[in-house]
């Protein structure tokens, strides 16, 4: 099975159990306030939306509420709230998908599906589905009740979604269309780093050095933070050498089990050793480079685009360590593996330059 053909099977599994979720959960778990049910049926759906977009949020949510309707109906059906249902999905999947944990993003969903479509849409669905209302009573009745609704809901559906967010980010994010293409593209990359570059690993190396010592953010470094390029990657080796020569400071990743990194300055290649993930990194007693203190940093990738984007082998150690930081980033990159357009997060790291 290829990975498109898993990549769809999956969806479809778990778009189908979070569909059967929320029905249960919108018709039997609810907790009563006041005159009104507090339900959590919306997290489902959600969560469909944080994997696997808009389009998959707003047909799930979409298919939810018909399903639900045909199997406990509690009255005549209504396709305008269907397209409510519809468009919170498609809410939910425009603002969360590849960012979940973002705390604006979560507010600003809850927030515009709330009054858009709580307040705005249901309100005027219920004015059709109730046509002989007048105004006065409409505004009074049903306008007032759904922005109660909706400000009971709201806090509701802020908290449970950040919460979930935050405890169950990194299983959503393993689950979702981005882990899977990326797994995908890491797979095509790694076919060409064995075979084709191998042959060309020289050459590249040596013109993506003749690039960077012409670069004045390169010229102006005084520390720089590097890598050591594995046989599959590009030769760092002659970088580190030329640095070293032209009187900069050069610091190497060390990497922890905890999935932290450090910067360990290194004053030749011979301070360097066999780490525990089986490649060379600096001794474990090296001086460490504060990262604040680093000019330049050489960032390592299988895939990359031209707007700074990588795809890296998926630890996430330079995301979290550069994270943030003020530092100039280039990305080295051999021109094969540059390519138009690569699946992204929020969470990935961005650099200043991709340099192949």
């Amino acid at each position: 099975m290829n990975n498109s053909s898993e990549l769809q099977i999956r969806r479809l599994t778990i778009t189908a159990m979070m569909i059967a979720l929320q029905i249960v959960l919108s018709r039997y778990l609810a907790i009563s306030f006041l005159t009104y049910k507090i339900g959590f049926y919306f997290l489902p759906m959600v969560v469909v939306g944080m994997l696997y977009g808009p389009v998959y949020s707003g047909i799930a949510w979409g298919l939810s509420d018909i399903i639900g309707a045909l199997l406990f109906p509690t009255g005549p059906f209504f396709f305008g709230f269907t397209l409510s249902a519809i468009l919170n999905g498609v809410i939910f999947g425009l603002l969360l998908y590849k960012n979940h944990t973002k705390l604006f993003r979560i507010l600003s969903a809850v927030v515009i599906a709330s009054t858009v479509v709580s307040i705005g849409c249901d309100s005027l669905w219920l004015k059709i589905y109730f046509p002989t209302i007048g105004l006065n009573r409409l505004t009074i009745a049903i306008f007032t009740d759904r922005m109660i609704r909706s400000a009971i809901m709201a806090p509701v559906q802020f908290i449970t979604i950040l919460l979930i967010a935050k405890t169950l980010g990194e299983v959503i994010y393993r689950n979702s269309s981005v882990f899977y293409e990326k797994k995908a593209i890491r797979q095509e990359a790694r076919a060409y780093y064995n075979s084709r570059f191998i042959s060309e690993r020289n050459t590249v190396s040596r013109e993506i050095l003749d690039h960077l010592i012409q670069l004045e953010q390169y010229i102006a470094a005084e520390n720089i933070f590097c890598y050591i390029g594995r046989k599959s990657e590009i030769d760092t080796s002659l970088i580190i050498e030329q640095a070293l020569k032209d009187k900069k400071t050069v610091s190497l990743p060390l990497c922890a089990s905890d999935g932290s990194m450090t910067a360990r300055v290194i004053s030749s290649l011979e301070d360097v050793t066999i780490g525990s993930f089986g490649i060379l990194e600096p001794q474990l007693g090296s001086d460490i480079l504060p990262r604040d203190d680093i000019d330049l940093a050489l960032i390592p990738c299988l895939v990359s685009d031209n707007k700074g984007h990588r795809i890296g082998f998926g630890g996430g150690y330079y995301d979290r360590y550069l994270a943030k930081s003020k530092m100039y980033k280039i990305i080295l990159c051999p021109a094969e593996m540059v390519r138009e357009k690569i699946p992204v997060t929020g969470f990935d790291l961005k650099a200043d330059l991709v340099l192949s």
